[in-house]
């Protein structure tokens, strides 16, 4: 089964992507060794370490003919990928034009 990385576009991981590292989202169930297996093989570039984070969803309060109704939005996990010395991901560099 193939994992699908999702670059994770923002004012904070372009300036980290400068420095080398990158910010993905990924399925919170996939562990750090298919991260890194997905994202080598999906941008063709070297991993040298990651950090994983998994951000809870936030509480969400609406309304619903009335009446005040509670949610939960989903977790997620952020991926931070420092690559190999001299090497750089096309998207993070086109976005930061």
């Amino acid at each position: 089964m193939d994992l699908k990385i999702i670059p994770r576009i923002s004012e904070k991981s372009l300036g980290m992507a400068e420095s080398g590292v990158y910010t993905f989202n990924a399925p919170t169930t996939a562990n750090k060794q298919r991260i890194a297996d997905a994202v080598a093989k999906q941008f063709d570039v070297h991993v040298v370490s990651i950090k994983t984070v998994v951000a809870k969803g936030k509480t969400v309060r609406s309304y619903r003919k009335g009446k005040p109704v509670t949610g939960k939005r989903n977790d997620f996990k952020k991926a931070y990928v420092t690559l190999a010395e001299g090497e750089k991901i096309a998207a993070f560099e086109q976005e930061a034009k």
